[in-house]
C-alpha cells in the first residue's frame, strides 16, 4: 500500500474517493509520498498552496529593501543593464546589504 492505493486495484486506489475533495486529497498523499525524497516537498506545498496545512498558520515572506533610498542604485542601468541585474543575491552578504525579509501572517476575519 503507498498513499492510500493498494496493490492489486484496477483503479489504482481511485474508487476509495467518493467526492472532488477526497480525490484531491488522495493525490495530494501520493505526491507527498513521491516527493519527499526528492527534495521537491517544499517546492509542490508552495505550488499548491498547501504549507500551512503543516505549520497551522498562514504567512506570508516579502522581500524590502533594507534602506529605500538604495532603489535608485539597484535600477540605476549602465550598458542597458540595471544593477539590481548583476547582485549575486545568493551571497548572503550581497543580500542581506541591500534587501530583508519580512514574515507576515494575515490577520483573516
Amino acid at each position: 500500500m503507498r498513499a492510500g492505493v493498494v496493490i492489486g486495484d484496477s483503479d489504482y486506489g481511485l474508487g476509495l474517493a467518493t467526492s472532488t475533495a477526497q480525490l484531491r486529497t488522495l493525490i495530494i498523499g501520493e505526491r507527498q509520498v513521491e516527493f519527499a525524497f526528492e527534495n521537491k516537498r517544499n517546492a509542490d506545498l508552495r505550488r499548491t498552496r498547501t504549507m500551512h496545512l503543516l505549520t497551522g498558520n498562514m504567512s506570508k515572506m516579502e522581500v524590502a529593501l533594507v534602506n529605500s533610498s538604495d532603489k535608485a542604485v539597484l535600477e540605476a542601468t549602465t550598458n542597458g543593464v540595471m544593477f539590481r541585474e548583476t547582485l549575486n543575491v545568493n551571497d548572503k552578504t550581497t543580500y542581506t546589504k541591500y534587501f530583508r525579509n519580512v514574515i507576515t501572517t494575515p490577520a483573516y476575519n
